[in-house]
């Protein structure tokens, strides 16, 4: 869309790529919900943060440009996420389950190799 209605010369624009905005427990819940819908009872975890930030912040984005130039939102509703775990639920054979959970952490600075984060085995 931002190719289509490009920016006037010297004009500098800034597109903030998204519709909606949710918390990672937000989208857990909506999730643990639709997955009712399947017999399939999820459990929500809490996993250590492995950032800087803190954990509860004010994050208020802005996203007017790209409906400005006519963007039409597709929201996060029950009916996109039962699509998407139809997706998951065909294709469950092919999940690595290794690289769901994560094992980088990035509060520990650079390692000896000069490689940000550390490893946890």
């Amino acid at each position: 869309m931002a190719a289509l209605h490009p920016a006037k010369a010297g004009e500098f624009r800034v597109f903030n790529q998204f519709t909606e905005q949710f918390s990672i427990m937000d989208i857990a819940k909506k999730v643990q919900n639709v997955a009712l819908l399947y017999d399939i009872n999820v459990t929500i975890s809490h996993l250590p943060n492995p950032r800087e930030e803190m954990e509860q912040h004010y994050y208020h984005a802005v996203h007017t440009g790209l409906p400005e130039l006519g963007l039409q939102p597709h929201h996060l509703t029950d009916d996109v996420i039962a699509h998407m775990l139809d997706r998951a639920i065909s294709a469950k054979e092919n999940v690595r389950r290794v690289g769901i959970l994560p094992r980088v952490t990035w509060k520990h600075g650079i390692d000896k190799k000069g490689v940000a984060g550390v490893v946890r085995e």
